[in-house]
């Protein structure tokens, strides 16, 4: 088990590093490193050079973190789970340690050679009135989970007369049920109402993907808006077919629970695991194919469309938004905080796909009560871990 776990710590910090090489390459070129620059500035030999500088301290500080990965779990095996844990947080410290010098320059550079920046601006006009349309969302994933595990639900209640009077209400690491309760309808429904929640919360999320502000160029607006339409669903799209994967994994737990899928056959851990990469697969693709909210799509856009966009766009930024561009609301490049701004959900500078304006309360009011329920988990899981470890 601990050797399962160094092998799944060493791919889970693979995956990060990969992730951080690729960013600058995936992100739009306004942008270079958290500075909005004018386009050609990124293939610029400074903007290659910061690209490279990047990758490089990105890359060496992945290797140590690889290397202390693998002392500690030649040093300390049973500590392997909380690694797991852990060091993802170190690859957080790579990531910072890599941008914040490549962004300094980046405002460096913008001064010295006196990059002037095109309008630009969150606006409102024809092409960007679907962002309000949830009828747009996939709602057919979402229909198809619920359905899926109140269909397990309503199995569960229907044998629930039958099921001996103790019945699994966990699994361990090992996937081997290490805890039973007298039966109860309570109990019986504690998987699938967390599956429910978790359908809720992976809802929210999407409709959150369509609502929050869109960063749209003054000078190709209409392109702009086509690439966060078709970005916004093939996102979406990801988004619903990682519910449907959770959804399954939640079923087979539950199966699993009813004694339907044998617990001492490989069906629950394998379904978990499938459930895992297959749910993860689309949300990995859609960055790296579409780019930053979908700035590597090319799609049609019919010549008079683009001139009545780019003439309300201008009309709507004319007034309000700074030629300069709205660098300074950018703390280091990555944190958005602009009492201004009405927008509690705006896009990322440098990778992802959302960000909070953290001038706003009900963005405070999340972060905080995320913290709180991440550090809470973690004092959890670092205590059972240490109460039981894997020997």
């Amino acid at each position: 088990m601990n050797l399962f776990l160094f092998i799944t710590n060493l791919a889970i910090l693979a995956l990060i590093a990969g992730l951080m090489a690729v960013t600058p390459m995936l992100n739009r070129k306004s942008l270079l490193f958290g500075v909005r620059v004018p386009e050609g500035a990124a293939d610029t030999p400074e903007g290659r050079g910061l690209k490279r500088s990047y990758v490089a301290i990105a890359a060496l500080g992945s290797l140590a973190v690889f290397g202390l990965a693998t002392l500690q779990y030649a040093a300390a095996p049973e500590l392997t789970l909380l690694a797991v844990c852990y060091f993802p947080f170190l690859m957080i410290g790579v990531q910072l340690a890599a941008f914040v010098p490549q962004w300094k320059k980046a405002r460096g550079y913008k001064e010295q050679k006196g990059w002037s920046v095109p309008l630009t601006a969150a606006v409102e006009t024809r092409s960007s009135a679907d962002r309000e349309k949830l009828s747009n969302l996939p709602w057919w994933w979402y229909i198809a989970s619920a359905a899926l595990i109140l269909g397990v639900a309503g199995l569960s209640l229907a044998l629930y007369p039958r099921l001996p009077e103790q019945i699994i209400l966990h699994w361990g690491m090992d996937m081997q049920p290490d805890q039973w309760e007298p039966k109860s309808v309570s109990k019986l429904m504690h998987m699938p109402l967390i599956a429910l929640g978790t359908v809720a919360i992976l809802l929210g999320s999407n409709v959150l993907v369509y609502r929050q502000k869109l960063q749209i160029s003054a000078e190709h607006p209409a392109l702009s808006f086509a690439q966060h339409r078709i970005y916004r669903r093939m996102l979406s799209n990801a988004l619903g077919f990682m519910t449907l994967c959770m959804s399954l994994m939640f079923a087979a737990i539950q199966l699993g629970s009813l004694n339907i899928l044998s617990t001492r056959a490989p069906f629950v851990p394998a379904a978990i695991i499938a459930a895992c990469v297959f749910g993860m697969l689309p949300a990995l693709y859609v960055p790296i194919r579409a780019g930053q909210s979908g700035c590597r799509l090319k799609p049609r856009v019919s010549a008079e469309e683009a001139r009545g966009e780019l003439l309300a766009a201008r009309e709507k930024v004319k007034a309000a938004h700074p030629a300069q561009g709205d660098d300074q609301y950018w703390k280091l490049g990555m944190f958005y905080y602009n009492p201004e701004d009405p927008a509690v959900l705006v896009e990322n500078r440098f990778g992802g796909n959302s960000g909070f304006n953290y001038a706003r309360l009900p963005a405070k009011l999340f972060v905080a009560a995320g913290a709180l329920l991440l550090a809470a988990s973690y004092v959890v899981i670092t205590y059972m871990a240490l109460k039981y470890p894997f020997v």
